[in-house]
């Protein structure tokens, strides 16, 4: 210890005749510093922190720094480390480390290992702590740059949090037109990997989160904001975001879910509605086409879809296959499924039937519901008897929604069928077109191109 003073007090003096600087240097005991450096060129913020000498006595430092000038860069402290040979190679360069080593091993006191605090009242950018770090290497293949490298160890049930951060905008300065990030994170990169899969493998990522115990990333929002500059009006609240906005490419894609393993389940993203009702709509998945022009989708899938419970359309419905149902089949639902295919039409048809039977006279009047003549229109009859060889035709037409039967016997068994096109104020602002031309970027291509032996994509 008796050599190391010198040879310190020596390395500091020749700094301070360097840089031009005051040097301090006392005994332990006499002040809390071990080592205080400080430079008082010109600068009109030199005592703007000037009361933390008078209250240090409660405050013990290793080595206080400071820095004040108005026109160049200021460096507090600032620690480099520099490697002219591989000889004889460390295992790590660290050009300032703080290691918090307390004696009070069950402190309720917070410990750091290292506190940054940056204060500005300019208009300048002010950063808590900058970064940087560089890797070269001529080969493109080995070593690794990190600019944050962050260990948290804790024991007994502790909450263990690798980065707590808070970013706020205190409510004395209400007002501001700012952005407030708790992380903000940005990748730049002039390199280009090698993927195998363009969406399960990682490439160039702003943010890599990995967690052994089922969350990757959690985020919660406790308040909401509003979408325009104002206090009213629709009040927001959006947990997690995504925004892809590039250019020239062939897929802007905003969240993307990949759900892989040897689990019961998989699923890609998954949405669940929780909590009590409200008033507007509530959806576990919501999307919203606002674009609304040919090949745009609120929601586009590629594979089976399964619904288990009701499905509701407001606009229309189109399958190039089959429309069925699909139920367990009743003579042996354990072993089988039963199918039925729908009928279909190039009009929009609503269609009722039933059985009725003649009087003495030869006349039934079939019943149909009260919104029959609202909702259709161009009726259609079909009447087959049942029993006997008889006559039947339709004696009056649909009034009042009913229409009566007539047979050439009397006491008659009848069974009828009536057809009307939909016509309801929706299908009158929307009418049914059965032939469409193509557009956009339909034209040139197939719904199902296998059939015609054509590829995806065609």
């Amino acid at each position: 210890m008796k050599k190391l003073i010198p040879f310190l007090f020596c390395s500091l003096i020749s700094i301070t005749i360097q840089a031009q600087t005051t040097f301090n240097y006392t005994s332990p005991g006499t002040t809390p510093f071990g080592v205080f450096g400080s430079t008082t060129r010109f600068s009109v913020l030199a005592d703007i922190n000037s009361s933390f000498e008078a209250s240090s006595a409660i405050q013990n430092v290793g080595i206080l720094g400071r820095a004040t000038n108005s026109t160049i860069s200021n460096f507090g402290v600032m620690g480099t480390t520099i490697k002219n040979t591989i000889a004889t190679e460390p295992s790590s360069y660290c050009a300032v480390l703080g290691d918090n080593a307390t004696n009070q091993l069950f402190t309720t006191a917070t410990i750091y290992g290292g506190r940054f605090e940056a204060y500005n009242l300019g208009t300048g950018t002010t950063i808590g702590a900058s970064i940087n770090s560089s890797r070269f290497n001529s080969n493109p293949s080995i070593g690794t740059a990190i600019g944050v490298d962050v260990i948290t160890t804790a024991y007994r049930g502790s909450t263990v949090k690798g980065i707590n951060i808070l970013a706020s905008n205190p409510t004395f300065f209400v007002g501001g037109t700012g952005q407030v990030f708790g992380i903000k994170s940005e990748t730049v990169s002039n390199s280009q990997p090698v993927l195998a899969n363009i969406y399960t493998d990682i490439s160039n990522p702003a943010g890599y989160f990995k967690s052994n115990t089922g969350q990757g990333v959690y985020s919660t929002v406790t308040t909401g904001f509003y979408n325009v500059l104002s206090t009213t009006g629709q009040k927001i609240a959006q947990a997690i975001v995504g925004y892809a906005n590039t250019p020239s490419i062939d897929e802007n894609i905003g969240v993307i879910g990949i759900a892989e393993g040897t689990g019961v389940h998989k699923y890609g993203v998954y949405g669940r509605l929780v909590g009590g009702g409200s008033s507007g709509i509530s959806a576990a998945i919501y999307g919203n086409d606002i674009i609304n022009v040919a090949n745009t989708f609120a929601g586009y899938f590629e594979g089976k879809v399964n619904v288990v419970g009701n499905l509701t359309v407001s606009g229309n419905s189109s399958a190039s296959g089959v429309k069925t149902f699909r139920i367990d089949h009743p003579l042996d639902p354990e072993n089988k499924i039963l199918r039925h295919a729908a009928m279909e039409s190039n009009e929009v048809l609503n269609q009722y039937s039933g059985n009725i039977s003649t009087d003495n006279d030869g006349l039934a009047t079939v019943i149909l519901p009260n919104y029959f003549e609202a909702l259709n229109k161009d009726f259609r009859y079909q009447l087959t008897t049942i029993g006997t060889f008889a006559q039947a035709i339709i004696k009056t037409e649909v009034a009042n929604n009913q229409f009566i039967i007539q047979t050439n016997q009397p006491n008659t068994k009848v069974s009828w069928q009536i057809t009307g096109v939909r016509n309801d104020k929706v299908m009158v602002a929307k009418p049914f077109i059965a032939e469409l031309t193509k557009e956009g970027e339909e034209i040139g291509k197939y719904i199902s191109p296998e059939v015609y032996g054509k590829i995806n994509g065609q």
